[in-house]
């Protein structure tokens, strides 16, 4: 009813905040705006979710990052707002190209440029590790040691714990996520079909 772009993959962008946004920025100290487009876990990639994480499941992700110049987007509220909405609408067919295609250029008309391609770092591993090891050695060293009420306290803790990252993981399940788009467009297919069989009516 507002006129707004249907997106399949994306929610409608707050343009207001950007608007105000763009706006004050000063072009001298702040030159350029990076866009990113990701897409994570399709194929044999494992989804992006907590409980990947902890089972050790490799989780693949593609994404395309565009760079535009703060000069050549429009200061004024009605030009920024289109030009946010545009960029959107881009991403939207980019994400869709991916999807089908395994590249976000094929079906979306952007520029392909050769993948750059990025090892596993073992790094975030080792201080994952370290600082649980820091956490949960110690604990279960009380645990063992400790009186009955001790180890009845970290046991309670532990449990409201699991609980959490129970409600966590549930939270980052990609299945819990907005379907907007989706029933966006198969309202507007209902509602051009209402109109339509309204006009052969009145025909």
């Amino acid at each position: 009813s507002r006129g707004l772009p249907i997106l399949n993959h994306h929610l409608i962008p707050r343009t207001k905040g950007f608007s105000f946004t763009v706006s004050q920025l000063d072009p001298t100290k702040i030159s350029k705006l990076y866009d990113v487009t990701l897409v994570a876990g399709e194929g044999d990639s494992a989804p992006p979710t907590l409980t990947s994480v902890l089972c050790g499941r490799t989780t693949l992700a593609s994404m395309y990052i565009r760079e535009f110049y703060l000069k050549d987007i429009p200061k004024d509220d009605k030009g920024s707002s289109a030009w946010l909405m545009k960029l959107f609408q881009e991403k939207d067919a980019m994400k869709d190209s991916f999807l089908k295609t395994g590249c976000f250029s094929e079906l979306s008309g952007v520029p392909k440029h050769a993948p750059i391609k990025r090892k596993s770092r073992p790094w975030s591993l080792l201080v994952s590790l370290t600082l649980n090891s820091c956490v949960i050695l110690p604990m279960f060293y009380v645990l063992f040691i400790g009186s009955f009420i001790t180890r009845l306290v970290i046991v309670v803790v532990l449990a409201l714990a699991w609980v959490a990252m129970q409600r966590l993981i549930n939270i980052t399940k990609i299945s819990k996520s907005s379907n907007y788009g989706k029933k966006s467009a198969a309202a507007s297919v209902e509602t051009n079909e209402t109109k339509g069989t309204g006009d052969k009516k009145q025909d």
